[in-house]
């Protein structure tokens, strides 16, 4: 994910991420690995990216990066040429030179650790989880805009 950590809104978006990562436990580091890329490195230093992750108890495996702004300006570009758009609110997720997603980084952490768990290979989770409209007396997902039908 990008973020500045001046913005509270990115640093909620942080929070989940991390609740997240607590959800996919020991894949972290091994099979799945988080980078967050900050857009302000004037502002996010060495020493405040170190808070950062403690505050966040940020997992190995979760790498808080720290670029110039040409450097940040060619990721995104890669980034926005990979999905035609860009947003401070998406988190990107997928492999080198295989599938690619995105999602928004407040969705539910379960939603979103399930999603991730979905695309390393290997064993799968035992079911799938219905995407389409909400059964009736259920509740639609938050990340869906169908109704129930």
């Amino acid at each position: 994910n990008f973020f500045d950590s001046r913005h509270e809104e990115q640093y909620e978006l942080m929070r989940n991420l991390s609740r997240v990562a607590k959800r996919l436990g020991n894949k972290v580091g091994t099979e799945v690995f988080i980078n967050s890329v900050s857009l302000d490195p004037d502002n996010d230093t060495f020493e405040r990216l170190q808070e950062i992750a403690k505050d966040l108890d940020a997992p190995e495996g979760w790498c808080f990066v720290r670029a110039t702004q040409n450097a940040n300006n060619e990721l995104i570009s890669r980034m926005n040429r990979l999905r035609g758009y860009m947003s401070r609110h998406l988190v990107f997720y997928g492999k080198p030179g295989s599938f690619w997603g995105t999602f928004p980084g407040r969705n539910d952490p379960d939603e979103l650790a399930d999603r991730i768990a979905r695309s390393i290979p290997g064993p799968r989770p035992a079911q799938w989880r219905r995407a389409g409209p909400a059964k009736r007396g259920h509740e639609p997902r938050p990340w869906t805009a169908r109704e129930v039908v």
